[in-house]
């Protein structure tokens, strides 16, 4: 037994065969080997007891599990880097949903500037023609009425808005 463990192992014994303290029936210690290898053996432990039902020696019989456990050790940490694998690449797999999301919305607004991008160039496309019909009406109008005519300062005014008008459809549409 490792120098350790020797003097709570003998005092438990003692208690054990005093009837102290109830027997325990299945128990994991390490043991050293002739070579000084710390071996890990699980006891099986009942206990004999005379005519009068004293405690009168143990019988004891044990396997070693070392190899066991450190197996289920390996297994153990193994277990906790796949479980702690499997927590980063949740948060990995969150993140980047949550950017194709983000990717996807702007996408969205994009498309949805572009399509009203069109339909203001043809809203603008449709107005120009008959913008310019207008206009060019309204010069002729203009040029051919007298200064002295009350209807000419009315001719004036529409061919200052159809500008305008003829300004502002420029801006907006660009073939």
């Amino acid at each position: 037994m490792p120098e350790k463990d020797r003097e709570r192992t003998r005092a438990g014994f003692v208690e054990l065969i005093s009837g102290n303290i109830d027997p325990i029936e299945y128990f994991e210690n390490p043991v050293l080997t002739k070579n000084k290898e710390e071996r890990i053996i699980s006891w099986h432990n009942t206990v004999l007891r005379d005519q009068g039902g004293n405690i009168i020696a143990t019988l004891s019989s044990g396997e070693d599990i070392t190899e066991r456990k450190r197996v289920e050790e390996e297994l153990r940490k193994a277990h906790e880097e796949l479980a702690s694998f499997s927590r980063d690449l949740e948060k990995i797999v969150l993140q980047r949903t949550e950017e194709l999301r983000e990717k996807n919305k702007q996408l969205i607004e994009a498309e949805r500037m572009a399509a009203l991008g069109k339909i203001a160039n043809r809203i603008a496309h449709e107005l120009r023609n008959p913008l310019t019909v207008i206009g060019g009406f309204v010069r002729r109008l203009y040029e051919k009425t007298p200064d002295d005519d009350a209807k000419k300062k009315y001719l004036r005014i529409m061919m200052e808005e159809v500008i305008v008008l003829e300004n502002r459809v420029s801006e907006n549409h660009k073939d």
